[in-house]
């Protein structure tokens, strides 16, 4: 705030990215949005998200923050209290969660300082790593279960309701996402949710899942082969494989995010597979997609304390999508992978 000359901060979330809110204040909303109003003597919490209209139906017992005002669940009755908040304060306000936060008229005016805010939380605490690790061998049980369960004749939905009951078993918070399971040539869409439908020969199965524990994110995915597979398969998952190890030696404090990137699609260039290769992955905390972001036109440089997922992939119709994925945490010398499964898995 004193950086860049703001009277107040304002940092909004929704229920459909609460992120911030659990970072600043461990709220986390179950309806609703939330503002947190920070000055210089003074910090607030200001949210709708009261269930049965009291504040012992919602989360707000969980919060650091003394200075709690609960309205009707109503764009109005929030933006107002926010405003009260404000009395008094012109100049600049800042403003973190710009892209949902609603529409409102005060004194001062708004900086935008999303970025400023992201960068900040960008690197973790090692109390911070500590829950990440966590979060991540939650995830890694349940990636196992997935694996050992995934054959032919099987359904994609019994593979989801494994992965699902192992995360659970092992204190998941919550799923960090709906489960991903796809397979056939389904699989070459990447995104979809699991079916009824059964596993067939020579598949690829693609798994993405992750949990979340203390309000913290992990994230990982793998594609098995059921059956010998085709040549163009097993080119495809050795490719994305020997990619995956070679940019992870250059993951190390200092390194620039879209050179890395950039020499990923080098190397599926030369093996043919520039076409269907994305050279993404994206930061983890206590939102899921945070800084560094990982592709070839990113901003962002590696620091020690980051942690993102890592997620180069070959993805094509018909075919399927070849992937290797894990959250990996960026350390003094280089980089740690916090989630654990065999990776060849054809």
């Amino acid at each position: 705030m004193l950086e860049n000359g703001v009277r107040a901060l304002i940092v909004y979330g929704d229920q459909n990215d609460f992120g911030y809110l659990t970072y600043l204040a461990n709220f986390e909303l179950i309806i609703g949005r939330g503002a947190i109003i920070v000055m210089n003597d003074s910090v607030s919490l200001v949210t709708d998200s009261a269930l049965h209209g009291e504040p012992m139906h919602t989360l707000v017992w969980k919060t650091w923050i003394e200075d709690v005002t609960v309205t009707p669940f109503s764009t109005p009755a929030f933006l107002s209290a926010v405003k009260s908040k404000l009395m008094g304060v012109d100049g600049k306000i800042g403003l973190v969660g710009s892209y949902s936060f609603p529409k409102i008229e005060v004194n001062g005016v708004f900086v935008d300082l999303e970025r400023n805010f992201r960068l900040m939380k960008s690197c973790k605490s090692n109390r911070e790593l500590k829950v990440m690790r966590e979060a991540s061998r939650i995830t890694s049980c349940g990636m196992k279960a997935a694996v050992e369960v995934t054959r032919r004749g099987v359904r994609e939905t019994d593979i989801s309701a494994e992965a699902c009951k192992v995360m659970f078993e092992e204190g998941a918070s919550r799923l960090a996402f709906q489960p991903i399971i796809v397979s056939g040539r389904r699989a070459g869409m990447k995104h979809d949710f699991p079916t009824k439908r059964k596993i067939g020969k020579n598949e690829m199965v693609y798994i993405d899942i992750g949990a979340t524990w203390k309000g913290y994110y992990s994230d990982m995915s793998r594609t098995v082969l059921v059956g010998k597979g085709t040549a163009e398969q097993h080119s495809a998952l050795d490719s994305i494989l020997e990619i995956h190890n070679e940019l992870m030696d250059g993951i190390r404090p200092g390194t620039s995010v879209a050179e890395l990137a950039r020499r990923g699609e080098a190397l599926a260039d030369k093996k043919g597979w520039h076409k269907d290769f994305w050279s993404v992955g994206h930061g983890l905390g206590t939102g899921f997609f945070e800084i560094p972001i990982f592709a070839p036109n990113s901003p962002d440089i590696f620091n020690a304390g980051m942690v993102f997922a890592y997620e180069p992939m070959i993805v094509k119709l018909g075919l399927g999508t070849a992937v290797v994925e894990d959250t990996v945490a960026v350390t003094k010398s280089g980089c740690k992978t916090l989630t654990e499964c065999e990776r060849k898995l054809w």
